[in-house]
């Protein structure tokens, strides 16, 4: 409650400041003649006299609504939002009014601008950009009717000029919050001739050019970071003259816009809004408004899930977290009520019971995450789930942040990791106190999976090396010994659980043939020299010694005998994928254990539950893959199994029957929006200050940017611009591999998705939808619902489209549904066809794009070499690399191996075996040559590689091609290809984006990301990041070499291979 009052107060404090403050509003735009102003704010449109009227809504809902546009006539308003789930294109009245939808697509499609009165300008993701990282332009009337592309090129912007004979474009792909990018994916201004059919570049600084806009015909204003700072530029591009309209120095220009005629201009810096002449006098314009909340300010919500939880000692209690705070809930079916221990605006984590009357939590209430717990006042009620009186106390704060903690099966001592790879260990007594703190490990590594010997005098956990090999370590709890790598093997181990005999210590290990089963070593000499007969005898022998209930049960002592402990390994699963989460039954015979069938893809795909026996006998499903179990905990007694399932239920196995039984909690939140803002940004700081992979923040004080941004990102009205400025935040650091995304967000909106025939439209203001082309392998392809350029869709099951109507508008919610088309042909034929509208084409735009480059090898090659296309760097890319290696290679003089447009992953070590593969032998099998001595030549370069190598092989020649949007592992590929002396390297230099990078999650649902390691060139010593592979031949593709079915960079890579392989003969 206290926290709630503080947080109310401090909610008051910002409304009062933002009242006397400057507001953050977002993409101011001007008026034809300059004198008034639109903008977003709160998620709506708002209009305003310059330089001080009083500002007015226009738009009122709970969609995002932005980028908002006035019309040359200044009687409409064009804005674009998220009111159906992705962004579409609308127009009202200038003085406001209902809006009117005009995009539909099932994408994000982002307003550009009007082309005339009539026409508006926007950029999406349709069927004809197939693979690049950028949009098609496209054109809509404000009218309705079918959007048309107008551009054979990808863009990201695009502007009509006054004279409507040039678009003024910018292309690269590099966000542009990253000010200070300097590298071959920047954004440059060019030019499109619409008559000459000419595309020209105008700009050719290394950083970013964009928000290009026209000035009159011959001049344009740009914001440009070749002053260090984003500053707006005036270009004549005829003369060629340009000079800077502004000099900021502290902070860039985040927007500008221009009056009709170029004379007034409005741009913003921060939470700033200058406006005035262009070549002139700005002055700063304030913004007053007096607005009621968008959302209310504490929101209230019930949850069924849970994030995490914790077993009280008898398991009649349950712990557990959601949204950053704390309940109890009851392992009863009926009592599903759960009640709130510990709750935010800060975020509460890791409840773990120390005993029945207090639990333990970690809280970064005081700034970084501390020892908490929550007890009983009532002395009349001492259960936490009955007690009506809590109190909640720090128990220790730390020089870094408390990252996890595990408690001793004696519950008196707590094993603690402090930042990343700081382990301490001590003595915790009944009421939570700390004492005789020890500390066992400090280093960059953190130690994960760890668990306590059932005696609670070890300490078993895995550690990675600097070859981010994971090995299993024990190590006295009082550090009397030294941690000892009691795995030792060059693949990952991982998870260590003690059975409760003190006998073994199971682990995952990936040794075998790249799957994680099961193994265990044996911490004894004596046990592991024991056969299987006689473990079975003993076994027999015990359970007729069975000791009565009365007597005293012997207190575990685990021995260790540390000699060669590695080598008395026993593996106990085989199963095909990865086997984890292992829990021991109390007897110590029975795993339990976690098993997904292909360790290669999504681990947690189809990942169901098991049980075997220590010997490896009676595996046994448990729960079905279909449920997702995770998470296990087993109840002290060892009767009962906990799970998880799915997305956070609770459930439990009575082992002694094996049935199920759900647990259902309901758990009420009272959501403080402000607080929990302030929360996120504190907290995804903090975890980038300690896990970001350069210290030294490439040079930038990271310090000073939180002063800088975090005022900013709390006056954020909207969920939306906090996330935006928290990016620009990042984006300063000039890092890859950066951003704030997802989360909840307070507003309620349809989700409404069109199908997707997979053709073009022409917009000809006829009725009916005119096709101008039909992409190969969508719907429309299809024999069966085969539709033809030119054609013309007229009807959807029955619905005539008129002149105003746009077709995707007919095509809401018809994915994956028989949809009756009217078909009218060229001749005026009208045919009935039945299609099933797909909810994506990406795979087969993807597909489109591959075959196109096959044809075009096969043409600039004359069929002498093949080609293959590597979409991204995981597992089914590399698995359809292996398989074009044969498709595409075989009976070919050598291959094109391309990774254009590569996002990234981690399989370039696989394609590097493979292509580094030196053939040292041939072979000839019997019936291949009649005379063996005279003919074994002729099978030189035969060898059986299938059966002899783990994966494929490819010794012939190759080369490779790369650009600008090959990113991260698709570099290190690049780099490695030319480095090792594989091939030639054609293209243009890559992004210059190489850190390995993970997550960390937040309150509300979202994460930041987080680089947490370098990548150098061996070759060069250079840090990968912000420096591109470099091809040995640079040969840039023409925006319209689509269109125009050819492609540059391909050509130039077949012709030096040839070349190559020609003079390999010689």
């Amino acid at each position: 409650m206290k926290q709630l009052l503080l947080s109310a107060v401090l909610l008051l404090l910002v409304q009062l400041s933002w009242a006397q403050d400057r507001i953050l509003l977002r993409q101011p735009s001007l008026s034809p003649d300059g004198q008034e102003l639109l903008f977003s704010y709160q998620g709506d449109i708002w209009r305003m006299k310059l330089p001080e009227g009083q500002p007015r809504r226009l738009t009122v809902h709970q969609a995002y609504d932005s980028k908002a546009i006035w019309s040359a006539d200044g009687q409409q308003i064009a804005f674009q939002s998220d009111r159906d789930g992705n962004s579409n294109i609308y127009v009202m009245p200038a003085q406001g009014g209902r809006p009117k939808q005009l995009s539909y697509y099932s994408g994000n499609d982002q307003l550009l601008g009007w082309k005339d009165e009539q026409t508006l300008l926007f950029a999406s993701r349709r069927a004809y950009i197939k693979i690049e990282r950028s949009y098609g332009i496209y054109e809509i009337p404000v009218s309705g009717g079918q959007p048309q592309r107008i551009l054979n090129s990808d863009a990201v912007d695009a502007q009509m000029s006054p004279n409507k004979e040039q678009l003024l474009l910018v292309r690269g792909s590099c966000r542009t919050a990253r000010e200070d990018y300097r590298g071959p994916a920047n954004r440059d201004l060019w030019t499109y001739n619409i008559k000459a059919d000419k595309f020209e570049q105008i700009t050719d600084f290394k950083g970013n050019d964009f928000n290009g806009q026209w000035v009159d015909r011959q001049r344009i204003c740009y914001l440009s970071a070749q002053s260090g700072r984003y500053n707006i530029y005036l270009k004549d591009l005829i003369k060629g003259e340009e000079k800077a309209l502004t000099q900021e120095k502290k902070m860039g220009i985040l927007n500008f816009a221009l009056s009709q005629d170029g004379q007034y201009i409005v741009y913003q810096q921060a939470d700033r809004i200058f406006w005035g002449k262009t070549e002139g006098k700005k002055q700063e314009i304030k913004v007053d408004i007096a607005s009621d909340y968008r959302f209310d300010p504490f929101i209230e919500k019930s949850y069924s899930h849970l994030d995490n939880y914790s077993l009280s000692p008898t398991a009649k209690r349950i712990a557990y977290e959601v949204h950053g705070d704390i309940f109890i809930g009851a392992q009863h079916k009926q009592l599903k009520e759960g009640r709130t221990l510990a709750q935010g605006p800060s975020r509460q984590r890791a409840p773990l019971f120390l005993n029945e009357q207090t639990l333990l939590y970690r809280s970064d209430e005081a700034g970084k995450y501390a020892l908490y717990k929550v007890s009983s006042k009532d002395s009349t009620a001492t259960d936490l789930y009955r007690s009506l009186k809590l109190k909640n106390s720090l128990i220790q704060e730390f020089p870094l942040d408390l990252s996890q903690y595990w408690l001793s099966p004696d519950r008196k001592q707590l094993a603690y990791l402090l930042g990343r790879g700081q382990l301490w260990v001590a003595q915790i007594d009944s009421l939570g106190q700390l004492s005789n703190n020890k500390k066992l490990l400090d280093g960059w590594a953190s130690p994960t999976g760890l668990s306590w010997s059932p005696d609670s005098y070890w300490l078993a956990y895995s550690l990675e090396d600097l070859n981010f090999n994971e090995e299993i370590f024990i190590h006295a709890a009082n550090d009397s010994i030294p941690p000892v790598n009691v795995s030792m093997h060059p693949r990952n181990d991982r998870n260590p659980v003690w059975s409760p005999d003190g006998s073994k210590l199971a682990f995952s290990s990936d040794r075998n043939n790249g799957d994680s089963d099961i193994w265990f070593i044996w911490l004894k000499k004596e046990d592991y020299l024991r056969q299987t007969t006689e473990w079975k005898a003993l076994e027999i022998w015990a359970e007729e010694k069975k000791p009565s209930k009365k007597d005293k049960k012997e207190a575990i002592k685990v021995k260790i005998d540390f000699d060669q402990l590695y080598a008395r390994s026993q593996q106990v699963t085989a199963m095909p994928g990865r086997e984890s989460g292992i829990c021991w039954s109390p007897d110590s015979k029975t795993i339990f254990y976690l098993s997904s069938s292909n360790s290669s893809r999504n681990f947690e795909k189809d990942r169901a539950l098991y049980s075997v026996r220590w010997d490896g006998k009676e595996n046994k499903a448990l729960i079905s893959a279909s449920q997702t179990p995770y998470n296990l905990q087993l109840s002290e007694d060892g009767k009962l199994l906990f799970s998880q399932l799915n997305r956070g239920q609770l459930a439990y196995i009575q082992l002694s029957n094996k049935k199920l039984n759900n647990l259902s909690f309901r758990s009420n939140l009272k959501i403080d929006y402000a607080g929990e803002l302030a929360q996120i940004f504190e907290e995804g700081w903090r975890a980038l200050e300690a896990g970001f992979y350069d210290p030294q923040f490439h040079g930038y004080n990271w310090k000073q940017l939180k002063k800088t941004y975090r005022p900013l990102c709390l006056k954020a009205s909207t969920k939306e611009d906090f996330q935006w400025m928290y990016n620009l935040m990042l984006g300063q650091l000039d890092a890859s591999h950066m951003g704030l995304y997802g989360g909840d967000n307070p507003k309620k909106l349809a989700r409404k998705k069109s199908g997707l025939l997979g053709v073009e439209l022409w917009q000809d203001g006829k009725a009916g939808a005119k096709i101008r082309s039909v992409l190969e392998g969508s719907p429309a392809s299809r024999a069966e619902s085969q539709i033809l350029a030119n054609e013309r869709i007229i009807a959807v099951n029955g619905e005539k489209i008129k002149p105003q109507d746009n077709l995707y508008a007919f095509l809401e919610g018809t994915a994956s549904k028989p949809t009756l088309l009217a078909v009218k042909s060229e001749a005026g034929d009208i045919r009935e066809l039945v299609i099933w509208p797909s909810p994506s084409l990406n795979k087969q735009r993807y597909e489109a794009w591959v075959k196109e480059r096959k044809i075009l090898t096969d043409k600039y090659s004359k069929g002498e070499l093949g080609y293959i296309h590597i979409k991204a760097m995981g597992w089914s890319s590399f698995e359809r690399f292996e398989q074009e290696l044969m498709a595409a290679g075989d009976g070919k003089k050598g291959i094109v191996i391309d990774v254009r447009y590569n996002g990234g992953g981690w399989t370039t070590d696989y394609l590097m075996a493979v292509l580094s593969v030196r053939q040292h032998a041939y072979t000839v099998p019997r019936g291949a040559a009649k005379n063996l001595k005279k003919e074994h030549k002729a099978f030189s370069n035969y060898y059986p590689y299938s059966e002899r190598l783990p994966l494929a092989a490819w010794t012939k020649g190759s080369i490779a091609l790369c650009n600008e949007s090959s990113y991260s592992n698709a570099e290190i590929f690049s780099h490695a290809y030319k480095n090792l002396g594989l091939g030639t390297l054609v293209g243009q230099p890559t992004f210059g984006a190489v850190i390995s990078t993970g997550g960390y999650g937040l309150q509300d649902g979202s994460y930041v990301r987080m680089p947490f390691r370098a990548w150098y060139s061996k070759a060069k010593d250079e840090n990968m990041e912000r420096i591109p592979a470099m091809p040995d031949i640079l040969v840039r593709l023409a925006p319209d070499y689509q269109a125009k079915q050819e492609d540059q960079q391909l050509q130039k890579a077949v012709e030096v291979l040839l070349k190559e392989l020609n003079a390999d003969k010689k």
